[in-house]
């Protein structure tokens, strides 16, 4: 799982995990255990999961404010609910979140990978921890 070092830094990773029907997210540097995914947000996820060959019981999702290279989803706020780009999927997210951004974004780029993609496909991402403070927890 990667670790962050908050707003020092572009992209942030985290690693949303699923269980019991539910998904869930952990973040060290905040502090944050089994912070669930509710409201919609948990919907969202799952729209992305189903986009996997194979559903995964969790998978890495980079986000930031800034638009980066090779994000493949969207989110917009729209009356205080995010809505995922090209659908009608909408959801609040959980408020321990914002504590990556300094005030709440109004659109939201992200990029979804399998723990078991090529990493040599993720080129672009590992500049990015290399030059961001990014580290790795083994």
């Amino acid at each position: 799982m990667f670790i962050i070092k908050p707003y020092r830094i572009k992209n942030k990773i985290l690693a949303p995990w699923f269980y019991d029907d539910l998904w869930f997210f952990d973040d060290e540097v905040f502090k944050i255990k089994e912070e669930q995914f509710l409201n919609g947000s948990d919907i969202i996820l799952k729209h992305i999961n189903n986009k996997f060959p194979k559903e995964q019981e969790f998978f890495y999702l980079v986000f930031s404010n800034y638009e980066f290279e090779n994000y493949n989803y969207t989110l917009n706020l729209r009356d205080n609910v995010y809505y995922l780009e090209d659908t009608t999927i909408f959801g609040n997210f959980p408020v321990k979140l914002l504590n990556y951004f300094r005030k709440q974004p109004l659109r939201i780029y992200l990029y979804a990978f399998r723990k078991e993609e090529n990493w040599t496909k993720m080129n672009f991402l590992y500049k990015n921890l290399k030059q961001t403070n990014y580290y790795l927890k083994s």
